[in-house]
């Protein structure tokens, strides 16, 4: 603040680039001890071509040329204004690094986009279908990264994400979402993710039968039959009493494939299907009475 200060209200007789040339020897100076201190305790620099490549960056950007914009901008707009200024360097430094540079940081690129993609689809303002247009926009972004990105269980993650929105799309009338989530989901439906992951795969296995459930091509009563298998695989690990709520979903899941079974005798299905909502009731009553114990607790 004080450099910034009297760089605009003296009128030095050096030039900027000067200027720069005495606060680097300065600085310097300060910096001499630390080497030596750095050197007696073991501590050597490799001169290679990674160090020079580096010194050269620091150098020319950072040093030079950064100080070189900072005092012509305090010449021209004066030090209240340009220091607000500063507050945007973490910003456009974690922007740049993600946005320019996706390929050194692809994990943390991929996540913040699926990040966005999601909030643009629980956006409340603006055109629901330009939303969820922007919203598949950076979800396709996403996916054309996974593969070389994250590992089965992240990929997982971020599928699972892209399914849900898919199977709650009002404007895909056509069934392509519910057809393009059950491939999405496919791709991620191995026994090396039950292996390492099994409560993500489960979250697979629920999705699929939800889809199978919603699907409108192909054999209406098959499609039920296989919702349904995909509902018992995701039980075998969503047991009642170790996952409550994802036992409970499941439980509603498989009351609306027996409402919508044509095959058995039908007041047969609709009692199952009254007593899985019963259950799934029931559990979820006994969990907000426990976490309501805890609170009073």
């Amino acid at each position: 603040s004080l450099y910034s200060t009297l760089l605009k209200k003296h009128k030095f007789k050096y030039s900027q680039f000067t200027l720069i040339q005495l606060m680097v020897s300065v600085g310097v100076l300060f910096l001499i001890p630390q080497f030596f201190y750095e050197k007696a305790v073991g501590l050597e620099v490799n001169f290679n071509k990674l160090f020079f490549l580096i010194l050269f960056y620091v150098v020319v950007f950072p040093a030079i040329a950064a100080y070189y914009c900072w005092q012509k901008g305090i010449e021209i707009i004066g030090p209240n204004r340009a220091t607000m200024f500063i507050q945007l360097m973490p910003l456009f430094s974690a922007a740049m690094a993600i946005i320019i540079f996706k390929e050194n940081y692809p994990k943390m690129w991929t996540r913040l986009t699926m990040s966005l993609a999601e909030a643009y689809t629980q956006r409340l303002e603006g055109n629901y279908k330009e939303n969820q247009l922007e919203a598949d926009s950076l979800f396709e972004e996403c996916e054309s990264t996974l593969n070389a990105t994250c590992n089965l269980q992240e990929k997982a993650t971020l599928l699972i994400v892209r399914a849900r929105h898919l199977l709650m799309r009002k404007d895909l009338i056509d069934g392509s979402g519910v057809n393009y989530s059950i491939s999405l989901l496919e791709m991620v439906n191995t026994d090396d993710l039950k292996r390492g992951a099994p409560s993500i795969w489960a979250d697979v296995q629920g999705l699929l039968s939800l889809a199978y459930t919603l699907k409108t091509s192909g054999d209406y009563i098959e499609n039920l039959e296989i919702a349904e298998s995909y509902n018992d695989l995701a039980q075998e690990i969503y047991i009642q009493e170790s996952e409550a709520l994802a036992w409970a979903e499941l439980q509603g899941n498989l009351a609306n494939i027996y409402l919508q079974k044509v095959t058995d005798d039908k007041a047969a299905n609709i009692d199952f299907a009254i007593k899985c909502c019963n259950a799934a009731l029931d559990k979820i009553s006994d969990m907000e009475v426990f976490e309501l114990k805890i609170v009073l607790l």
